[in-house]
């Protein structure tokens, strides 16, 4: 092999090498960012990893639905969880809808997340101390 080839042979490994590490430094620090646990918090002014945290109480807990046109005009069924919370903040009360529900076409998954947190049940609130009437809130238990 001439030593032009073995350069971009090397070269080549060089790139895929840079590439993997590039790809394996960005999942790591999506799941080490605490505000990827969170519903709601895309498009809000603030960071919303420093805003201050309280308990919440699910209200409202269900499963929705819609026809979506599809694929060479298909209709199909999109399913989202959808919540509403209730949480105290500096000396107020305020009640919430995440932002930027997801629809998902998979009912089971929506309905896991309904499941998860039922009406009554406790979630983790943080709002933006400027403004606490915007919130998010954290998907999983409240422990």
């Amino acid at each position: 092999m001439s030593s032009t080839n073995q350069l971009f042979v090397y070269f080549g490994l060089i790139l895929a090498f840079l590439a993997v590490l590039i790809l394996f430094i960005g999942t790591w620090v999506r799941k080490m960012n605490p505000e990827n646990q969170f519903v709601g918090t895309r498009n809000l002014k603030g960071n919303p990893t420093y805003w201050k945290v309280v308990k919440g109480k699910i209200v409202e807990s269900r499963l929705e639905f819609k026809n979506a046109s599809g694929l060479m005009n298909r209709s199909k069924r999109l399913y989202r969880a959808h919540f509403e919370y209730d949480y105290k903040a500096l000396g107020r009360e305020f009640r919430n809808t995440p932002l930027n529900q997801t629809w998902t076409p998979s009912k089971e998954n929506a309905q896991n997340f309904v499941d998860m947190h039922p009406e009554g049940s406790e979630v983790i609130v943080r709002f933006n101390p400027d403004n606490p009437d915007q919130s998010a809130m954290q998907l999983g238990t409240s422990e």
